[in-house]
């Protein structure tokens, strides 16, 4: 019986596009799982599963002590000295570009 087509090509061809399928397969799962797991990190150091800010938002150092004050992690005294620092710093760094 003679065959319609070149064995060894479309056997190559085969090859060819079932690790291709099975390459672009894996690489979506990758992808899928690095985003999940970047999702979540995101989340946990922005301070919990529903933050709505990306930890990687600039924030001033201003805002991050009114945050750690609000919190409680700072008592006022050393927030009120630290801001009026900062707010010295701010209008130096203003005056001198």
């Amino acid at each position: 019986m003679h065959l319609p087509f070149s064995v060894p090509v479309s056997f190559f061809g085969g090859l060819i596009l079932m690790v291709l399928f099975w390459g672009v397969l894996i690489l979506a799962g990758y992808m899928l799982i690095r985003l999940i797991v970047d999702n979540s990190r995101n989340r946990v150091r922005a301070g919990g599963g529903n933050a709505t800010r990306d930890y990687r938002e600039p924030s001033s150092a201003l805002t991050i002590l009114e945050e750690r004050y609000a919190r409680g992690e700072v008592e006022r005294d050393d927030f009120v000295q630290k801001r009026r620092d900062l707010l010295e710093d701010r209008e130096v760094r203003a005056n001198n570009p």
